[in-house]
């Protein structure tokens, strides 16, 4: 069973603002495909990157730890130090993110085990969509921002769903788990909760898979209704 997400939304938005570029949706989520390999890091590494851990670098905290910035080996990098007890957390992201590679994906740079949990992504500079959505500051999203958010996010969805060896679906979909690069591309993030969909399709996998459908489409209603903070 295969719901096209970005099938369909393309040809919504076209609808709603003279898009002319439909036909290149299926090419234009495979060529976000990469391919690359997680580095095991230091502690040491880690640390120097982060001032030890500094207040100055800290840049988020979560449910299951602290996320901070750092400059590993040339690149700008997120550090997700996470709590010892979250270790079946940390094991599930890291095989997820060693297993999907993707444009829209947030991309896992390399992790650690020394010490403590840590996983290293990409920095995301330009924050979350709830974020741009809520205020806190930042000028407010056109409509052609909005609607290209959208798609990328489609488009990270339906990889996870149909083009990757395992089907996989996200389980938490929400507009703070969307970030935002400074080119306004979108990368879906947060795969902690992500569970391996069978191929058989049980009920109970169903189940899950339709839920995160509408859950997709409260996010889209939210990224289209949400009126401009000024």
């Amino acid at each position: 069973m295969c719901l096209h997400l970005e099938t369909f939304l393309q040809w919504f938005f076209c609808s709603l603002i003279s898009c002319s570029e439909s036909s290149g949706a299926f090419a234009a989520g495979l060529a976000g495909i990469t391919v690359d390999r997680a580095v095991e890091f230091s502690y040491e590494e880690l640390s120097k990157a982060t001032n030890d851990f500094s207040l100055d670098n800290k840049i988020g905290q979560g449910g299951f730890g602290s996320v901070y910035y750092a400059e590993l080996r040339g690149e700008k990098a997120a550090i997700k130090k996470m709590d010892m007890q979250a270790s079946k957390e940390f094991l599930a992201e890291l095989k997820v993110l060693t297993h999907v590679h993707h444009l829209n994906l947030v991309r896992l740079i390399g992790y650690c085990v020394e010490g403590s949990h840590f996983l290293v992504y990409d920095y995301i500079e330009n924050g979350n969509l709830s974020q741009h959505l809520h205020g806190s500051g930042r000028d407010p999203l056109p409509w052609p921002t909005r609607v290209q958010i959208a798609l990328d996010s489609a488009r990270g969805l339906e990889y996870i769903h149909e083009y990757t060896v395992s089907v996989f679906i996200h389980c938490d979909i929400k507009s703070a788990n969307i970030l935002i690069d400074r080119n306004f591309n979108e990368k879906v993030c947060n795969l902690i909760f992500m569970a391996y969909l069978k191929i058989d399709y049980h009920t109970n996998e169903l189940i899950l898979y339709f839920i995160e459908i509408k859950t997709y489409f409260a996010l889209l209603n939210l990224i289209l209704s949400r009126l401009p903070v000024r």
